[in-house]
């Protein structure tokens, strides 16, 4: 079930990530009525936090409560829920125990859409490891589910941007675009929380969702859709018919 009623689970690597790439989506199944919740793998303190550090006695504990609370006032903004693994960045580890705490989430919230990272993304591999971690647990899940006799949906799982920076050499290419021009005012504000902790945001991403929008009414079909978000399925789609 991919319509307005799915359940949709957002899996970022760092605080602000799921915001500006997948943020105006959320709003609009938000707003149609369906579940949505991000986890968060890390605050991003090390590596996406620069500003914070220059201030004085900054620490790593710190700087995750700043970056907690600018996530959690972005998702007050969005509407969303969101909750916080806080296993940290640069690197971020994916062992065992936590590879399960991935695994407990799924089977907990069922989702049937889960909107994560790009796979390929060396320039920013916590990125790309939530990705993979991702992918795994799903499976994982459905296995630990079925041994335990539970029902779990079999998620659609749809890749947002990788850094706009890097995209030319990472190959990322959409087959999918959700119109969000009815909800980009609240995107922008929810952004707006990360401004001091990642500046740019709001310079790179607005000419880009603009960009998408182009396509989405262009390439897509959409007529009207002037801002739209990205993804890449990451299963194909099967079906008696083309839709």
């Amino acid at each position: 079930m991919l319509g307005p009623d799915a359940s949709v689970m957002i899996f970022g690597a760092h605080a602000a990530d799921y915001c500006f790439r997948a943020g105006g989506t959320a709003i609009r199944y938000l707003q149609a009525g369906a579940r949505v919740k991000v986890v968060s793998a890390t605050f991003g303190e090390r590596g996406e936090s620069a500003p914070r550090w220059k201030e004085p006695g900054a620490t790593v504990e710190s700087v995750k409560a700043i970056r907690r609370s600018e996530a959690e006032a972005a998702a007050r903004t969005l509407g969303v829920e969101i909750e916080f693994l806080d296993l940290d960045d640069n690197p971020l580890v994916i062992d065992q125990e936590r590879m399960q705490l991935y695994i407990d989430q799924l089977r907990d919230f069922k989702p049937d859409i889960i909107l994560t990272h790009w796979t390929y993304e060396p320039t920013n591999r916590d990125h790309q490891t939530v990705a993979e971690t991702v992918i795994r647990a799903t499976g994982l899940a459905r296995t630990q589910a079925t041994m335990a006799g539970e029902a779990l949906p079999r998620a659609k799982i749809f890749h947002f941007e990788p850094d706009i920076l890097s995209q030319p050499i990472l190959g990322y290419v959409p087959d999918t675009y959700i119109d969000i021009g009815p909800v980009v005012e609240q995107k922008y504000e929810a952004l707006r929380c990360f401004e001091v902790s990642q500046p740019g945001l709001l310079d790179r991403w607005p000419p880009h969702t603009e960009a998408r929008g182009v396509e989405a009414s262009g390439i897509g079909g959409l007529p009207g859709c002037t801002h739209a978000e990205s993804f890449r399925r990451f299963q194909p789609y099967a079906g008696d018919y083309f839709v």
